[in-house]
């Protein structure tokens, strides 16, 4: 293995300095859109909307790794193994996470956001994580409730959304099971209350499972989820360009509950959409949805122009929202189409594969 590493190396350093890395990254931008057109025929998830620096790096990545040295070659590899372009894509897929990253963050959050909530008079919280990646942030958030609940006495339910396209990763989020290097991040009482050794591994326990339910969706393309009270979409927008972060934002506040809460990464911004948002905690990244902004999503047509909704709007202190769209339009956890047509609704589907993965 040393020596393959070693060849990869060379191979890589003798290129760059036959055609220059300047120019092969060049190579590789002009035929980017060639390179994302196959993978989306692959698995119908597009990367257009992500930042074109992050996957030309990837590409050239797995053309050191395969020692070729044209964008061409590389093209016809992608047109022949299937296999390939599985790889690609896990490449593009950022899965960078952990229990209770920032955890200063974490303290804020739960004295700004998650108690206030407490004081609201409804029946029960929902909270979404989409790109969730392997489902740490999830279960750090469900700790964070199950502690509160505790202290608290305070009974009502919680459901925590954990939402990616990485099939594979949803598929370890589901079943809870961790290494001994993922759970660093937890203390030695958090550990001991909220998982369970279980062979080589550390396993969930079963109360914090049943807050959470895991199930594929494409935040770009999918309607987002409605009746939220928290939004958490840490280190996401960061490899998104500009225009698809004015995608999202609208997304978020639509889905959000009136007064609800938005929780971004810490080298994250509003960016263009600050009308959405109020600032609640800069340094943490917590905002809040402002009630007196137009919508700038449309489940139905999914998407409206940012100043042609008009209408009335909730009082900003409500926690009623306006009326829900019909059913068939209704956004559902489990949404794998953008398509308008009225469709059965993928939430069983979500409820039953979250069982299935607690029985197992």
């Amino acid at each position: 293995m040393p020596a393959r590493i070693l060849d990869i190396v060379d191979h890589r350093r003798d290129l760059e300095e036959r055609v220059g890395r300047d120019h092969l990254l060049e190579q590789n931008e002009a035929q980017l859109g060639d390179v994302l057109g196959r993978l989306e025929e692959e698995a119908g998830n597009s990367f257009s909307g992500y930042k074109p620096g992050t996957l030309i790096r990837r590409i050239a990545r797995r053309m050191s790794l395969l020692r070729q040295s044209s964008i061409e070659g590389y093209l016809r590899t992608l047109d022949q193994k299937p296999e390939e372009r599985q790889l690609l894509m896990q490449d593009f897929l950022i899965g960078v996470t952990q229990f209770f990253r920032d955890p200063e963050v974490f303290e804020s959050l739960q004295a700004k956001v998650l108690r206030p909530l407490l004081d609201i008079d409804q029946s029960g919280f929902r909270i979404w994580v989409p790109g969730c990646s392997t489902g740490e942030e999830v279960f750090s958030l469900a700790i964070l409730v199950a502690e509160m609940r505790q202290s608290t006495g305070d009974t009502r339910p919680w459901k925590i959304f954990g939402t990616d396209i990485d099939i594979d990763a949803l598929r370890q989020a589901r079943s809870g099971r961790y290494t001994e290097a993922s759970i660093e991040g937890l203390t030695e009482e958090r550990r001991e209350k909220s998982l369970a050794a279980a062979g080589a591994v550390w396993q969930v326990n079963s109360e914090l499972r049943e807050m959470c339910v895991f199930a594929p969706h494409n935040l770009l393309q999918d309607p987002p989820f409605s009746k939220l009270d928290l939004v958490s979409c840490r280190n996401v927008m960061i490899y998104l360009n500009a225009d698809s972060q004015e995608t999202i934002l609208p997304r978020f506040h639509y889905g959000l509950n009136p007064g609800g809460f938005l929780w971004l990464g810490p080298s994250e911004t509003l960016g263009r959409s600050e009308r959405y948002f109020r600032t609640l905690d800069r340094p943490s990244r917590l905002f809040q949805r402002d009630d007196q902004a137009p919508p700038g999503f449309s489940a139905i047509s999914h998407s409206l122009p940012q100043h042609s909704v008009t209408g009335s709007r909730p009082p900003s202190g409500s926690r009623r929202r306006t009326p829900d769209p019909p059913t068939a339009w209704r956004p559902r956890p489990n949404s794998s189409s953008c398509s308008t047509a009225p469709r059965p609704s993928p939430w069983s589907t979500a409820m039953m594969r979250s069982s299935m993965s607690r029985r197992r």
